[in-house]
C-alpha cells in the first residue's frame, strides 16, 4: 500500500542513544543467516530479510504485529532510459564481521557497479534498527550512476509535512519518518545533498540517491539508517538518534 513521509520540526535535540562500538556488535549472538542470496536476520521482535537474487530488496517485518517496511533498490543511469525489467544481478554476497556485504558487478546497460553492506544495530526489544552503506564505481571515462530506493509499507499513511526552521534544522532534512512516525529512514548528514525524495503519481515514495557524473577511478558512498518500532516514536528520540547517527564515525569496512 502506498504511504506518505515526512520530515519534523528540529527540537528539543538530546543525545539518549548511543551506538555500540563494532568490537561489542560483533559479540551478539544474533547473526545473519544467508543461503541462496537470501539472508535474514532474526531480532526478538523483528525479522529482517534480504533478497539478492534479482533486484536487491530489503524487508523490516514485525512478529508481533502486521507492520512491515520494504526498501527496494534499482540502479539507473541519471541520464539514459532504461527498461522497468532491468536490474543488476548479484556477483557476490557473504557475511564479514556480522556484517552481509553484496557486490553488484559493473554489467550493461549499467556503466557502473555498486555495492551494499547492511549492518544490524543493538536496538531494545521493540526496535529494529539497521545501517545501509552503499557505494558506486564505474570503469568507464564518464557515468552518471543512481540508486533508486523505492519504500513500500503497510497500513494508511499520514499528510506530509515539511520541516521548518529550527535550532537543528540541519538534522531533520535528512530525516523521513512513516506510518504514524514508527518507520523511519535517516540520511547521515554527509550525504544529503547526494540524495532527493521523490512521490510519484501512484503515491508512492522512491528515495534517489547518487546521480551525479562521476569518472573512472572514483568511488562515491553513503551512509543510511532505518529504524522500525511498535510503537510511536517521540521526535525528540528520532532527532537524537540523528545526532547520534551524525556524530559517528566512518565505517572500516566500507
Amino acid at each position: 500500500m502506498s504511504f506518505a513521509g515526512y520530515r519534523i520540526e528540529s527540537q528539543g535535540i538530546r543525545k539518549s542513544y548511543m551506538v555500540l562500538p563494532r568490537s561489542d556488535r560483533e559479540a551478539s549472538e544474533m547473526s545473519w543467516q544467508l543461503e541462496d542470496n537470501v539472508a535474514v536476520w532474526n531480532h526478538p521482535n523483528w525479522t529482517t530479510r534480504v533478497d539478492l537474487r534479482t533486484a536487491p530488496s530489503l524487508t523490516l517485518a514485525s512478529q508481533s504485529t502486521q507492520k512491515s517496511l520494504t526498501v527496494s533498490l534499482s540502479p539507473r543511469d541519471a541520464t539514459c532510459e532504461m527498461g522497468e525489467g532491468d536490474f543488476m544481478p548479484v556477483g557476490d554476497s557473504y557475511v564479514r564481521q556480522g556484517d552481509l556485504i553484496a557486490h553488484f558487478p559493473e554489467k550493461s546497460p549499467f556503466h557502473f557497479g555498486f555495492e551494499a553492506y547492511f549492518c544490524a544495530l543493538p536496538s531494545a526489544p521493540d526496535q529494529q534498527i539497521l545501517e545501509l552503506w552503499l557505494s558506486v564505481q564505474t570503469s568507464k571515462l564518464e557515468s552518471n550512476p543512481q540508486l533508486r530506493l523505492r519504500l513500500q509499507t503497510t497500513g494508511e499513511g499520514v499528510k506530509a509535512t515539511e520541516s521548518q526552521s529550527g535550532p537543528s534544522a540541519d538534522l531533520s532534512s535528512g530525516l523521513y519518518l512513516f506510518q504514524d512516525k514508527t518507520l523511519g529512514i535517516m540520511i547521515h548528514p554527509l550525504d544529503q545533498s547526494d540524495s532527493m525524495l521523490e512521490r510519484d503519481e501512484a503515491g508512492d515514495w522512491t528515495l534517489v540517491t547518487f546521480g551525479r557524473f562521476m569518472e573512472k577511478g572514483v568511488i562515491r558512498r553513503m551512509r543510511l539508517r532505518i529504524v522500525a518500532c511498535n510503537g510511536t516514536i517521540s521526535d525528540s528520540q528520532w532527532l537524537a538518534w540523528m545526532q547520534s547517527f551524525a556524530d559517528s564515525p566512518l565505517p572500516l569496512t566500507a
